[in-house]
């Protein structure tokens, strides 16, 4: 069966769409710019969301992507600065890079069990105040989530194996992180200028861990404030 191809095709100042059934792709560019679009219905027929598809689209505050959808592509929901939150349904197994990049109103995301990693630059700039990585996501891409200035908490499950170089730098209000035994690489600078970090827990027994990882200049050394590292082999440069 061919794919069927939607590309918007009406006013720019539209401000919903239903996408039709029977569509199984959302083309690439094809809502770019909508700047007034607020709320787009997509069906369950749709597996993929293009490139660029909703970039750009800066009233969106609402939009289902429903669990027929296997892929997201790069950039397709980046610069939505109205979108609040959005549940990734457990049927998406690849997400591309930037895909909610700057979308600065973005505080609360559900991320798919299914996905192998988290892209970079995927959720940098958002205000997420707190995100769940599956135990499947086997890596953190650098500047995932660079920048999330209101990031208060992070849960890395058992399974994450690798954290990418500034994966979460400049996220001033993480105060604690637990790295799980899974994980088996720290990038450089992955957590660069985190001011608010206090409480790192290493739980892994060999583990690299890059240069100024976890820099303290980024915080005073207070007495309780602890960096607590199990006994590791390998490669460590991090400013500990």
């Amino acid at each position: 069966m061919s794919e069927q191809i939607y590309d918007f095709k009406g006013d720019k100042s539209t401000e919903e769409v239903n996408v039709p059934n029977g569509f199984t792709q959302i083309s690439a560019l094809g809502f770019v710019d909508c700047s007034s679009l607020t709320s787009v219905t997509i069906p369950n027929t749709v597996t993929r969301i293009g490139e660029c598809a909703f970039l750009n689209c800066s009233s969106l505050t609402n939009v289902t992507i429903p669990n027929s959808v296997v892929e997201i592509c790069l950039q397709a929901f980046r610069y939505c600065s109205s979108l609040q939150s959005i549940t990734i349904p457990d049927s998406v197994t690849k997400i591309g890079s930037s895909a909610f990049n700057d979308c600065t109103s973005l505080s609360s995301v559900s991320l798919s069990k299914n996905i192998k990693k988290i892209p970079a630059w995927c959720f940098a700039l958002c205000p997420l105040t707190s995100v769940i990585i599956p135990k499947n996501v086997q890596k953190i891409c650098k500047y995932a989530f660079l920048n999330c200035s209101s990031l208060k908490s992070v849960t890395i499950q058992n399974g994450v194996k690798e954290i990418g170089s500034s994966a979460f730098a400049n996220c001033d209000k993480l105060t604690s992180v637990v790295i799980p035994k899974s994980v088996a690489k720290i990038g450089d600078l992955a957590f660069w200028c985190c001011s608010s970090l206090a409480n790192v827990t290493i739980q892994g027994c060999c583990i690299t861990i890059g240069f100024e990882a976890f820099p303290l200049k980024c915080f005073p050394c207070k007495s309780n404030e602890k960096i607590y590292l199990s006994a590791r082999c390998g490669r460590h440069r991090c400013c500990l």
